[in-house]
């Protein structure tokens, strides 16, 4: 209960939004700024106030604002979240990552020009909370006495690790858990209906470091996970007799989608495989749109695709054949189901992924889904449950579980199933991937025809 405002600025950290730990948000670089002009008004604020944005930000922008706390003597806390990428904007090296552009070794070093603009800096990693915290502490009562400091918190973006070192490594004991929350901090945990946390398809295992829900744990609830004994790769799926691409009767003029989720269900793969069905499928003008930043560790993402009679990856109002809806809530974001023409149909996965921080009791249902809805043409499946029943338990392949019930409805129908398995089979990162997802398309499909 320290601190009563904290100033953000558009990046990655414009997630914190979800968590209630910042409360602005303009253009890159001004979350100081604004800091500096609430402590000019308020001088009594100083302690009691921060700013946070990136590294990527600080370097481009946010160096004016630190100059200028300096050179006026404002006092304060500005908070730096230092994960030496341009990870909003898919991952290009910034001004404090080891590389530049051309993959050189970079000289610049941002800690010693924060230091050069005459303010006080500290680091601390950012796996650790504790002494994050300690250092805020201590940087706020200095800020009371006039002082301005530096807070730069270090670690790498998950995005930016290989797979292996992304996994879920730990378990949850049940029975000692008095389900106090704390927890439920990081994206990656969810309370069931009972109330007992457990691990969802965003956990990334902290990326080899100790896991948040360890630390935040006062009753030694999480253990480590059952390491994998090294030894052969698991085994490689067995697909069905080889689908022929087939002749495509009655190849529509345009085809318009729009796809909603959060941050790690494959949204943008689903945009990739849409392209390349459509170019096999022999349309030669393939548009497609995509949120990246904001998307990332369950923030809302959303892409668009058309292809024909189709210039802009931003559809109108009432020009889309089909919505899918990834994650259940994320229908009612505003613009999203306008979007969609008259007889087309949504295709809603009944997942649910409750934000941090939000009472699982004020998340809407699916009877209100239902009712949002009203008399469109809705089409209902559980793509995780789908992919556990093929061994997927994370739900890696409910990306093509989805892309499966896209098949089977108009205008996406009249595309032969062996266009869409052999775009999966060629754009998985492996062939064990493609196999699996694959599998997965043609269960989709199967769901669907099951209940029709």
């Amino acid at each position: 209960k320290k601190i009563v405002a904290s100033f953000g600025d558009i990046g990655c950290n414009t997630l914190l939004f979800f968590l209630d730990a910042i409360d602005t948000c303009t253009c890159m670089g001004a979350s100081d700024a604004k800091r500096q002009g609430v402590v000019q008004a308020d001088p009594e604020l100083a302690g009691k106030v921060i700013s946070v944005l990136g590294d990527s930000t600080e370097c481009h922008s946010g160096l004016d604002a630190t100059r200028n706390a300096v050179f006026k003597n404002v006092p304060g806390v500005k908070v730096v979240l230092d994960n030496r990428i341009t990870a909003m904007t898919g991952g290009q090296p910034a001004p404090s990552s080891d590389t530049n552009l051309a993959g050189e070794e970079n000289r610049f070093d941002l800690v010693k020009a924060l230091k050069g603009e005459g303010a006080r800096v500290i680091t601390r990693d950012g796996y650790d909370p504790k002494g994050i915290e300690r250092a805020l502490r201590d940087s706020l009562k200095r800020a009371e006495n006039g002082e301005f400091t530096v807070l730069v918190i270090t670690g790498e973006c998950m995005h930016q690790l290989p797979s292996g070192q992304k996994q879920p490594r730990f378990t949850i004991d049940p029975e000692n858990c008095k389900q106090c929350g704390l927890c439920l901090v990081c994206p990656g945990i969810e309370a069931d209906e009972d109330g007992n946390p457990h691990y969802t398809s965003l956990c990334v295992g902290c990326g080899g470091h100790e896991g948040i829900c360890v630390q935040t744990c006062k009753r030694d609830c999480f253990g480590p996970a059952e390491e994998k004994a090294p030894g052969d790769p698991p085994p490689m799926p067995e697909l069905p007799e080889p689908v022929e691409p087939g002749e495509i009767v009655d190849r529509p003029a345009s085809i318009r989608l729009g796809v909603r989720g959060v941050g790690g269900q494959g949204n943008l793969f689903i945009g990739k495989i849409l392209a390349e069905v459509a170019l096999r499928a022999g349309y030669t003008n393939v548009v497609k749109g995509e949120t990246h930043g904001m998307a990332q560790l369950g923030g809302p993402v959303i892409s668009t695709f058309g292809c024909g009679d189709a210039h802009s990856p931003v559809p109108a109002p009432g020009s889309t054949d089909v919505l899918v809806v990834l994650e259940q809530s994320e229908v009612f974001r505003p613009g999203f189901l306008p979007l969609l023409k008259p007889g087309g149909a949504v295709l809603l996965n009944t997942r649910r992924l409750v934000p941090a921080g939000v009472d699982a009791a004020d998340y809407p249902t699916l009877e209100a889904v239902r009712d949002f809805l009203g008399d469109r043409e809705v089409v209902t499946f559980d793509a995780l449950a789908i992919a556990r029943e093929l061994g997927d338990e994370a739900g890696w392949s409910s990306n093509a579980v989805a892309l499966g019930v896209l098949s089977t409805v108009e205008p996406f129908r009249r595309l032969p199933p062996g266009l869409w398995t052999q775009a999966l089979l060629d754009l998985s990162p492996a062939e064990l991937v493609g196999r699996g997802n694959v599998v997965s398309f043609l269960a989709g499909r199967e769901a669907v025809s099951t209940k029709g």
